[in-house]
């Protein structure tokens, strides 16, 4: 990945966290929802800054697509527990994020009566 690959050469003492979920669609049984995501999100950054110089380094999240959603929803997640790293966020780039949506009619065909359709559900338009 090229943020864990070139960013450290570029960016002195910088430590590159990638973030992932499970977003596998066809056949999931997963019950997960943005706001799961954005829950075990802000969990994975507290864990990974258990000690003192970890918890005051700056830092810089790079979203895309549903992970700009999942980002926006840490947003609405603030509470004293995760004060710390909202005073260390400098920067947030997101890009790709359907901001307003997403026409998912074959998705939602694909998800049919699975446990992950709330999700594509969430995914659309006016939701």
């Amino acid at each position: 990945m090229w943020l864990r690959d070139m960013l450290p050469g570029d960016i002195r003492n910088i430590r590159v966290l990638i973030y992932g979920y499970d977003s596998v669609l066809p056949n999931s049984k997963s019950t997960a929802s943005i706001k799961t995501f954005a829950t075990s999100f802000l969990q994975s950054v507290i864990d990974s800054r258990y000690l003192i110089n970890e918890a005051q380094r700056p830092i810089l999240s790079i979203g895309h697509s549903l992970g700009g959603l999942v980002f926006k929803e840490v947003q609405f997640a603030r509470s004293a527990l995760f004060n710390n790293i909202f005073r260390s966020t400098y920067v947030a780039v997101l890009f790709g994020v359907p901001n307003r949506g997403l026409r998912n009619e074959a998705l939602r065909l694909m998800v049919d009566g699975q446990p992950i359709s709330h999700l594509v559900s969430d995914l659309a338009p006016d939701s």
